[in-house]
């Protein structure tokens, strides 16, 4: 899914109507990282038939949908792009590959106004070319708790109007694979029993996906 600039329209990661990531203020977390640049492109780049709300919205909201990719993904490390919202979001997606087989894994982001989330990454992207780079700097974050900070927003837009001074954080998270396949779809996380509570709790906001091959160290 390619993810607008900054100006093009407001984040919305509320699960229901009452704040967003205000967009005009959205940046890199660290503008001089060049792996995090890396990473950042790696969700830029998709072309827009890869959007994963059928109506063209920034992101969905995961409930267990099946997402078939016009064109597959193809690496040993899966890279989403998200946010959870009231809470930690987490849960099991399932990959199925061009050749029919299939692979479960995990993914968890933190809530996107949490402040203790911030993680930045212990090593820089190290290496001659940027495809060494992006493998050092995307291998560091499948240790610990596994996710890093990619945008950062100066504030939340009230619902009503007006503004709060909360930072706002979009992460990613970088899942080593069991090989390297075709990703032909992938059935996100169902998360019914978080949506279904009252205010809904713990959802997990998917604003981007992509797929690369890492040499892991």
């Amino acid at each position: 899914m390619m993810v607008p600039t900054p100006n093009d329209s407001v984040y919305s990661t509320g699960g229901v109507p009452g704040t967003s990531i205000d967009g005009t203020t959205l940046k890199l977390a660290d503008v001089n990282s060049e792996g995090l640049k890396l990473i950042a492109g790696l969700f830029d780049a998709l072309p827009t038939q890869t959007r994963l709300h059928p109506l063209g919205r920034d992101n969905v909201i995961s409930y267990g949908q099946i997402v078939k990719f016009d064109k597959p993904l193809k690496g040993n490390t899966l890279f989403v792009l998200g946010a959870g919202s009231s809470g930690t979001g987490s849960g099991k997606a399932i990959l199925t590959f061009s050749d029919g087989t299939s692979e479960t894994v995990s993914i968890s982001l933190p809530d996107w106004t949490d402040p203790t989330a911030y993680s930045p990454p212990a090593i820089g992207a190290t290496g001659s070319t940027d495809a060494q780079k992006l493998a050092a700097y995307s291998a560091d974050s499948t240790k610990g708790n596994g996710y890093r900070i990619v945008y950062e927003a100066d504030g939340r837009l009230k619902w009503a109007g007006g503004k709060t001074t909360t930072k706002a954080r979009l992460y990613y998270q970088a899942i080593k694979l069991s090989g390297t396949k075709e990703i032909a779809q992938i059935e996100l996380p169902d998360m019914a029993s978080s949506s279904s509570t009252s205010p809904p709790s713990n959802l997990l906001h998917i604003f981007g996906i992509n797929a690369a091959d890492v040499s892991y160290p």
